[in-house]
């Protein structure tokens, strides 16, 4: 490591001691608590999930949705729990309470932010579905926290939520983690790979959070693992088409890593420019449906 490379990395400790991170809330270690019992019990874990409404009414939701295509509609969260198992609701309840807890700041911002990262995770869900063996979970969750490191630096930074804004419009030129990095000595991706540590998700979801935006092609070609030994690479794939679709729709330009990488990530997964086509209309479909999508009632 050169000495510029360490005063980054003593730069980096310094500001993630000052980040006010999150504690994870009740619900979720009241689940991996009961998850983890040898006795584990699915009736206590649907009644855990209950006992918050927001909490209970985003899991229906999420579940619900058209990207996750399931044949019944799901209306309890009890039915929830044993239809779709313990390990996928877990990822579900962990993914909405992160949202619930760092939904704060610049009103306009977040509620945009938010917006995009649903987008995000429901398309990824459905592609993982659609395109890979990735459980369609797995991908909804790195789809909606990929980027809950930002919130955090907007807390931390009142002039935070003006760069990023400013970085989207320089996607021909540079990373927005460089940008970040520019100005405050430490990215969102850093940020979001403590979250998920300290919030204990899968090392595949938290080594993703870390690792979204350093892709180049040698992720297709040398797999890099987690520390499971699980692969990143089919993830990264799915989320970077999935980002691709959501900004298609929208009529925005693609970020940096599709522009860089678009070819390579489509040969992997491969999608033909006919296909790739064709997800894009069904993509844009799914998303003007979920926009008119009523809200569902909570059961018991």
């Amino acid at each position: 490591m050169t000495t510029d490379h360490v005063i980054e990395f003593e730069k980096m400790q310094s500001i993630l001691k000052d980040l006010m991170i999150p504690p994870r809330p009740q619900v979720l270690t009241g689940v991996m608590e009961e998850k983890n019992k040898p006795d584990c019990n699915t009736s206590r874990i649907a009644e855990i999930i209950r006992e918050d409404v927001a909490i209970s009414a985003g899991v229906l939701k999420t579940v619900n949705s058209p990207f996750f295509g399931l044949r019944q509609e799901i209306l309890s969260i009890s039915q929830a729990v044993v239809l779709l198992g313990l390990t996928n609701i877990m990822n579900i309840v962990s993914a909405l309470s992160l949202r619930q807890l760092i939904m704060k700041g610049n009103e306009a911002f977040m509620e945009n932010f938010w917006t995009m990262s649903t987008e995000n995770a429901l398309i990824s869900a459905k592609l993982a579905k659609e395109l890979t063996q990735i459980p369609p979970d797995e991908a909804y969750m790195l789809g909606l926290l990929q980027n809950c490191g930002i919130p955090i630096l907007g807390q931390k930074y009142p002039s935070y939520n003006e760069i990023y804004l400013e970085a989207l419009q320089l996607q021909d030129e540079k990373s927005i983690t460089e940008i970040e990095e520019d100005y405050y000595h430490i990215n969102h991706c850093v940020v979001g790979y403590v979250i998920a540590t300290r919030w204990q998700f899968p090392n595949l979801i938290s080594d993703c959070i870390l690792k979204h935006h350093s892709i180049d092609s040698s992720m297709w070609s040398i797999h890099q693992l987690d520390e499971d030994g699980k692969t990143l690479a089919p993830l990264l794939a799915i989320l970077k088409l999935a980002e691709h679709l959501s900004q298609h729709y929208h009529g925005l330009p693609d970020f940096f890593e599709w522009q860089k990488n678009a070819q390579e990530i489509l040969s992997y997964l491969n999608v033909t420019p006919k296909e790739l086509g064709n997800l894009e209309k069904d993509a844009s479909e799914c998303l003007s449906n979920f926009y008119k999508q009523q809200s569902i009632k909570v059961t018991s």
